[in-house]
């Protein structure tokens, strides 16, 4: 794609293209202001409960950061904007408002949550996997430390900026996949530390191979299924009203035969 722009001049937009997109700008406008409801807002809350559970019970504590209430606000503007984009596709509520589709979780998510998830250190990027294995290459294990110094890391990275290595090798140990095991008597930011394996890259790749670097929300098929269960647990309620009131029919409300 780099090369792409680079070497190419830029293509020149057709005005019937930039015409349909104005279109579609003015038929957005007809219906405006749009008011949109998110049905599945609880089985959100659920997913991302049930993913907290999850961690703690294997002994991971959460990285929920302050911002996020913040960004949760943003993420449901996400939501209501795709619903908005897709109203055409989407059902009205008896009081006229949109009614976001599972398809506009997937949309923002899609969007958002990688950026957000390795903002808040809980989605792993192929920067920080890349400078455990040069960590490793050095000779440094479980069990055994090894020296690392800026220099070193940028020469095995090859990249030239030294505060980018020095970034990328704080992120690896922030999330424990390196662990510091003593510092040089100079504590300046670009000193060599001697540093062990918290978790190998093996391990990191595997992560990735099965999906499992989470990011900052819950997946669609997590939200999904707490949407199905919640709607599960509707239908037994109901079942169970609806026997309640049927025994009561045959028996009274005394509890005798009626």
């Amino acid at each position: 794609m780099l090369a792409d722009v680079l070497t190419k001049e830029a293509r020149e937009v057709d005005e019937a293209e930039i015409e349909s997109w104005l279109c579609f700008q003015r038929w957005l406008e007809l219906s405006a202001p749009y008011d949109v409801v998110i049905p599945y807002r609880q089985a959100i809350f659920a997913a991302f409960n049930a993913r907290l559970a999850e961690m703690q019970a294997c002994g991971k504590g959460p990285n929920i950061q302050l911002r996020i209430r913040r960004d949760v606000h943003g993420f449901l503007a996400a939501i209501k904007t795709s619903a908005i984009l897709h109203n055409a596709q989407r059902r009205t509520d008896s009081e006229g408002r949109i009614v976001a589709s599972l398809d506009d979780y997937r949309h923002a998510h899609d969007a958002f949550d990688g950026g957000l998830g390795r903002l808040y250190k809980v989605k792993t990027p192929e920067t920080t996997l890349a400078v455990v294995r040069a960590v490793e290459t050095m000779g440094a294990t479980r069990d055994a430390g090894i020296k690392v110094s800026v220099t070193n890391l940028m020469d095995k990275l090859g990249i030239a900026g030294r505060g980018t290595a020095n970034d990328r090798l704080r992120d690896a140990e922030e999330r424990g996949f390196l662990k510091l095991v003593e510092t040089a008597a100079e504590y300046g930011r670009t000193s060599a530390r001697v540093y062990k394996i918290g978790r190998s890259s093996e391990e990191i790749a595997k992560d990735f191979a099965t999906g499992e670097t989470l990011g900052a929300f819950p997946l669609p098929d997590e939200v999904l299924l707490q949407v199905r269960m919640r709607r599960e647990d509707r239908t037994a309620s109901h079942e169970a009203s609806d026997a309640d009131r049927a025994r009561t029919a045959r028996t009274g409300a005394d509890g005798r035969p009626a």
